[in-house]
């Protein structure tokens, strides 16, 4: 039993690290050749956009294996999540928030109406065109990972700290993104450490609720095994 408590315990440090590594290569990557777009922060369709999704992808299909094999009170919880980063995942690799605005005011948008963007501008907003279109869907999110946060600390209060990180990392990155594209600040002195620490922090975000997720997935995957050999 001990060795089988130990041998989990260095797939969890392993699958950590290197994420980690490869994390912190990305934007080694980015701040060696800035001037490549293969490897810029701040591109899209590159090697950090790939490589978010991907990391992206495999937290909805390790969330989504976990609703098919849990039978406990976050079994909703994990269908959420993979539906949640299932949507991320091609949102990050093909860019809808990009063209979001686009694609809303040629479906709803009637010409002469005032669009959403011409409504938060009334209220002074001045940033990047998509954060007020994923206003309402990021609120659900936090609210929802909030309720469950406190049912997930009182079981296993360590493995809750990692979804707190990655949660507020993910904060943290959205709080850049609205500070880094306002006009005073988009394209001016500076504006590139902002790129830097807002993609930053949505690589370790992502790393850190991965790994959450999976430290679930590495005990059902125990479990099962156990179960098996039993038979």
């Amino acid at each position: 039993m001990k060795l089988r408590s130990w041998k989990v315990k260095n797939e969890l440090i392993l699958f950590l690290l290197f994420f980690l590594l490869v994390d912190f290569l990305v934007l080694l990557l980015h701040c060696l050749f800035p001037e490549k777009t293969f490897f810029n922060l701040d591109v899209e369709s590159n090697l950090p956009t790939i490589y978010q999704g991907m990391k992206i992808l495999l937290l909805s299909f390790l969330a989504f294996y976990l609703f098919l094999s849990s039978v406990d009170k976050f079994k909703n919880f994990w269908l959420f999540f993979a539906f949640v980063f299932l949507f991320l995942a091609l949102d990050e690799v093909g860019q809808i928030h990009e063209n979001l605005p686009t694609f809303f005011n040629e479906l709803f948008i009637k010409e002469g109406q005032k669009n959403l963007q011409d409504v938060v501008s009334d209220f002074g907003y001045e940033s990047t065109t998509w954060l007020p279109y994923y206003i309402i869907p990021f609120l659900t999110f936090f609210v929802v990972s909030g309720i469950f946060f406190v049912k997930f600390i009182k079981k296993n209060w360590k493995r809750t700290m990692l979804l707190a990180i990655g949660l507020i990392f993910l904060i943290l990155g959205l709080v850049i993104e609205y500070v880094s594209t306002r006009p005073t600040v988009m394209f001016q002195e500076g504006y590139h450490v902002f790129v830097f620490f807002e993609e930053a922090f949505e690589i370790f975000a992502i790393s850190f609720i991965l790994f959450f997720v999976y430290t679930y997935f590495l005990d059902m995957v125990t479990k099962i095994k156990s179960l098996q050999k039993d038979l």
